[in-house]
């Protein structure tokens, strides 16, 4: 984290220099517990609190609530042997590092992480949807960097900010993000991408409390201001 020359003792080898230039993303329920209270660790750090969460907003189906979840569970059960990889279950967020670390992803990676959300969330189980929107925003990036000649890192990076932009539909703070994670020398990628993404993802978000005094493609007041819907 602060660039300085760190030994690695190996056991049974010789001790080797590395100095750390990787990007760590963590997800934590609270704020790390250290006994160090000046600013020289937090002010390396980049909190970003996700307040929101799924509560599972399903249609049901299974009117019994017990049975819809063992449904469930059982389906996502067939769906990842099926797969063959338990990369889908669960945060995911050794995927998004390694796409953004240049690993490119498969062309099934975006949609099947999609299957395994809808899934878990319609059966009633509750979880949050920022780490699976980055997943799948990374991995489409990734495989779509492929297709256009673009590096499969920042093609991972554009469409991790894209896919958060559009779910929060908040742009700037999207572009000062991408800013915050990745450096400003690809700005232009990053800004465009953000534009796109606000424009076209209507008056949906994760935010039921936003509210839309504008329309998003029109210099126009929109009367009935429509609020933020999943």
């Amino acid at each position: 984290i602060t660039g300085d020359t760190i030994q690695i003792n190996r056991k049974f080898k010789q001790p080797v220099a590395f100095q750390f230039h990787g990007l760590v993303i963590e997800c934590v329920n609270e704020p790390p517990r250290i006994k160090d209270k000046s600013d020289s660790f937090f002010r390396r750090q980049i909190f970003i609190p996700f307040t929101k969460c799924f509560t599972g907003h399903e249609r049901k189906y299974i009117k019994n609530d017990y049975l819809r979840i063992v449904v469930g569970a059982f389906l996502i059960i067939l769906l990842t042997l099926a797969f063959g990889t338990r990369i889908y279950n669960g945060v995911g967020m050794e995927t998004i590092l390694d796409t953004l670390g240049g690993a490119p992803a498969r062309p099934e990676m975006f949609l099947l992480k999609l299957l395994l959300t809808a899934v878990t969330i319609g059966c009633g189980f509750r979880g949050g949807e920022i780490v699976p929107c980055m997943f799948v925003g990374s991995t489409f990036g990734s495989f779509l960097s492929g297709l256009i000649g673009l590096d499969p890192g920042l093609g991972a990076a554009i469409g991790l900010i894209a896919m958060f932009c559009g779910c929060v539909n908040c742009p700037i703070a999207s572009i000062i993000l991408a800013m915050e994670l990745f450096g400003g020398t690809q700005m232009m990628y990053f800004g465009l991408a953000c534009a796109i993404s606000y424009s076209l993802s209507g008056y949906f978000g994760v935010y039921t409390s936003q509210h839309f005094n504008y329309s998003k493609i029109s210099v126009e007041f929109l009367k009935n201001r429509p609020r933020a819907k999943h």
